[in-house]
């Protein structure tokens, strides 16, 4: 029962492929992953959706959200 809650834009420096392959070898062992995208400085999304969806299309969950919002998302998670 393990998650791990990765706080970025997802523009991302190193392997996309390496990060896609690493999340769903998370998943398929049971761990939740969970993405929360980064905002700009007027609160909108702002981050690499492709990538973010590679994410979410091997089993991660991602969320683009105020630090408000992000408790009761993270409860939503693990009541879930």
């Amino acid at each position: 029962r393990a998650i791990v809650v990765l706080i970025t834009d997802f523009f991302e420096g190193g392997s996309e492929q390496r990060l896609v392959h690493l999340t769903r070898d998370l998943v398929a062992q049971g761990t939740r992953v969970l993405g929360l995208a980064a905002l700009d400085d007027k609160a909108e999304p702002a981050y690499d959706r492709a990538l973010a969806q590679r994410l979410v299309d091997v089993g991660a969950e991602v969320g683009a959200m105020t630090p408000g919002q992000l408790a009761k998302w993270l409860g939503e998670k693990l009541r879930g």
